[in-house]
């Protein structure tokens, strides 16, 4: 969703997912999945779900060093 849809010159999530959200409209990728029976609310969980793990994967490492102690010293 980020590869495609983030601006570039912004850090502006709502922007990325009305993006994101017009992108998968106009592939009709909502009606795809709904022949195979998800529902547009099921998709929207779990897109809410993969920011969550995006964030968690990109900044969990820094959470476990703060949580050591590491830098020792801090400026």
């Amino acid at each position: 969703m980020a590869s495609l849809c983030e601006d570039p010159n912004t850090t502006s999530n709502p922007a990325m997912h009305a993006r994101w959200r017009t992108l998968r409209t106009r592939l009709g990728l909502l009606a795809e999945l709904a022949k195979h029976g998800i529902d547009a609310a099921a998709v929207e969980t779990a897109e809410e779900r993969l920011a969550d793990v995006r964030n968690i994967a990109a900044h969990g490492t820094d959470s476990v060093l703060i949580n050591l102690g590491y830098p020792a010293r801090r400026a």
